[in-house]
């Protein structure tokens, strides 16, 4: 996560939903050495972090993590992407492909994992696994989701809203693998009906989720 004191603002990384260009885009335009305030996890350890090391790391802490650890407090607004869970995951999986999680890049793989684990794609880290929802579920906080395909429109609006003139713009950034369609293109090539379905039983609180705010730029929970 991140935290811009002056704006009383806290932007949620959720993975694989833009957390990465989001981050680049916050450091490029609105992060000075006097008033960030940001907390990532270093070798196990919970540290604050200054303008040199937080384009390096950030932590994918949840909004009941940053209040009830006092990293953020409750008063702040709490930002959050939430990107459509099919192509979140089939995301993951090229991602984690590359990174030799998974020995092959094929639908039959894929679909054959999915079906393996009831809908939802393993991973080596718990956060990865951890459904969207979840990041910003807590009661009474202010937060805003933002709907993926909306997002660099959005983000940019944001930071012209606090009178930040924009020197870089939002650009993509960790894009799994780069010589091939976009993921939202491959949703009906790497899901067969039976992995669908089990996919949008298993991500059933994020798929209404997403269709919800998917109709509104802004949506508060």
């Amino acid at each position: 996560m991140i935290r811009i004191v002056r704006y009383k603002s806290t932007f949620i990384n959720v993975p694989k939903t833009g957390s990465t260009s989001i981050r680049n885009f916050l450091f490029n335009n609105v992060f000075s050495a006097e008033d960030i305030c940001s907390f990532h996890t270093l070798n196990g350890k919970q540290v604050s972090c200054n303008i040199q090391d937080i384009h390096k790391n950030s932590s994918h802490h949840d909004v009941k993590y940053c209040i009830e650890n006092a990293i953020s407090p409750k008063s702040d607004t709490f930002y959050l992407t939430i990107r459509d869970p099919l192509e979140r995951q089939l995301s993951r999986y090229f991602y984690r492909f590359t990174q030799g999680f998974f020995s092959e890049n094929t639908p039959k793989n894929f679909q054959d994992i999915i079906k393996k684990n009831d809908g939802m794609l393993p991973d080596k880290t718990s956060y990865h696994e951890k459904m969207q929802y979840k990041f910003g579920h807590y009661p009474d906080a202010n937060i805003i989701w933002i709907p993926y395909p909306k997002l660099k429109e959005i983000y940019q609006n944001i930071i012209e809203n606090w009178g930040i003139k924009i020197n870089k713009q939002i650009i993509d950034a960790n894009v799994s693998l780069p010589n091939q369609p976009r993921t939202k293109y491959l949703i009906d090539l790497f899901y067969d009906k039976q992995s669908r379905l089990l996919a949008e039983k298993c991500l059933e609180k994020d798929i209404e989720l997403y269709e919800k705010i998917s109709k509104e730029n802004y949506f508060f929970t």
